[in-house]
C-alpha cells in the first residue's frame, strides 16, 4: 500500500538521532503559536470566546478573579492561594491549568485534541479552603476543532480477548488505552483478538465507504520500547467503519518484540530492553506510544504517551539475561 506523506508525518527508525518527526512537530508547534484564542470569564459571570478554539493553538483564559473570592489564605504574610481551571476533553482524563495566582494571570493552555470540552474552576488556599465556579454544576461547555483537518480522533482502546461476535471482538471487551495494557503468555497463546484500536472522524471522509481514505488520512503509530531514545514509526491499518468513524487497529502480535520462542543464540535476543518481571518466572519489556492523524497527535494528555507491557517466560531468554 502506498501513502501520501504530509510534512508532519515523516518516518523514523529506532536508531535515528535527530528525528524528522520531532523537527516537523516543532515546526507545526511554531506555526500554531502564531495563532491565539481567548476565553473570557467576566466579573458579571458571563463568558465569551474570541478567536477559534483549535487543538494545539494557545488559548488564553482571561478569568476575573472577582468571580471567586472565598479562598484568600495567607502564610508568612504572603498570599497563598490560586484559581485553577480543570477540564476534560470528550470525557477523558481531567487536566488542570492555573489561571490566576497572587502574582497575576498564568500562561495560556492548549487543548490536546479536537472535541467537546467541559471546564470548571477551583479556588483553593493553603489552609484547605475550596470554592468552585462550575456553572452551577453544569460546567462550561466548548467545542474545539482540530488543527490537522481532522475533526476528531479518540476512543483509543486495547482489546485482548477470546470472545468473538460475527468475526469481531465482542462488544464491551475494549479497555481504555490510557489504563495501559499487558500482552502476556495467555494473550500470545490463547487470545483470538489482540489489538490497539482508535477511531477518527472527518465529515465527508470517514462517513462513507471511501476508497481514497488512505490518501486523505495519514495515520501512524510512534513507539519505543523502554523509556529512552527516539520513537520509531509505522503506518496503522484501517480496520472498518463504525458509524461515521473510521476505526484503525494495531496488531499486538506484530508489535510484540518477544515472540515466545527459546533463544539459542545471543544474536537472536530481542532488540527491546528486557528485565525480570515481579514474578521471576517471567521477563518483560515496556512500550510507549502515541498516534498521529495527518500530523495531529492522539495522546492520553499533553505530552503524555500510552504505555503497555509485553511478558514472556523467563526461561526462553536465559541467554539474554
Amino acid at each position: 500500500m502506498s501513502h501520501v506523506l504530509p510534512k508532519a508525518a515523516l518516518l523514523l527508525t529506532l536508531t535515528g538521532c535527530a528525528t524528522d518527526l520531532d523537527e516537523a512537530l516543532e515546526q507545526q508547534a511554531s506555526d500554531l503559536a502564531q495563532q491565539t484564542a481567548t476565553i473570557t470569564f467576566a466579573g458579571d459571570y458571563s463568558h465569551e470566546v474570541s478567536g477559534t478554539l483549535v487543538s494545539g493553538i494557545p488559548v488564553t483564559i482571561a478569568y476575573d478573579q472577582g468571580r471567586l473570592t472565598t479562598c484568600r489564605g495567607e502564610k508568612y504574610g504572603q498570599p497563598a492561594w490560586s484559581i485553577v481551571a480543570h477540564y476534560t476533553v470528550d470525557g477523558g482524563p481531567v487536566m488542570a491549568h492555573p489561571v490566576v495566582t497572587p502574582q497575576g494571570p498564568a500562561a495560556p493552555l492548549t487543548f490536546p485534541a479536537g472535541g467537546h470540552v467541559q471546564m470548571w474552576f477551583v479556588n483553593s488556599d493553603v489552609w484547605g479552603c475550596v470554592a468552585y465556579d462550575s456553572a452551577y454544576g453544569q460546567n462550561y461547555q466548548f467545542d474545539v476543532g482540530s488543527s490537522s483537518g481532522v475533526a476528531w480522533a479518540g476512543l483509543a482502546s486495547s482489546v485482548i480477548t477470546r470472545c468473538s461476535d460475527n468475526g469481531q471482538a465482542c462488544p464491551g471487551e475494549e479497555t481504555d488505552l490510557a489504563q495501559g495494557f499487558v500482552y502476556d503468555t495467555w494473550a500470545r497463546q490463547r487470545a483470538l483478538y489482540a489489538d490497539l484500536t482508535f477511531e477518527v472522524w472527518e465529515p465527508g471522509v470517514t462517513d462513507w465507504d471511501n476508497p481514497d481514505l488512505w490518501k486523505q488520512l495519514d495515520v501512524q503509530m510512534h513507539y519505543r520500547f523502554g523509556s529512552t531514545g527516539p520513537f520509531a514509526s509505522s503506518y496503522v491499518d484501517f480496520s472498518r467503519r463504525v458509524g461515521n468513524n473510521a476505526r484503525y487497529a494495531v496488531s499486538l502480535r506484530e508489535l510484540d518484540p518477544l515472540g515466545g520462542n527459546t533463544i539459542t543464540q545471543v544474536q537472536d535476543c530481542p532488540a527491546a530492553p528486557i528485565s525480570s518481571a515481579s514474578n521471576p518466572t517471567y521477563i518483560e519489556t515496556t512500550v510507549e506510544l502515541f498516534f498521529t492523524v495527518n500530523g495531529f497527535e492522539l495522546r492520553p494528555g499533553l505530552g503524555a504517551t500510552y504505555s503497555g507491557r509485553f511478558e514472556d517466560y523467563a526461561g526462553l531468554y536465559a541467554l539474554c539475561l
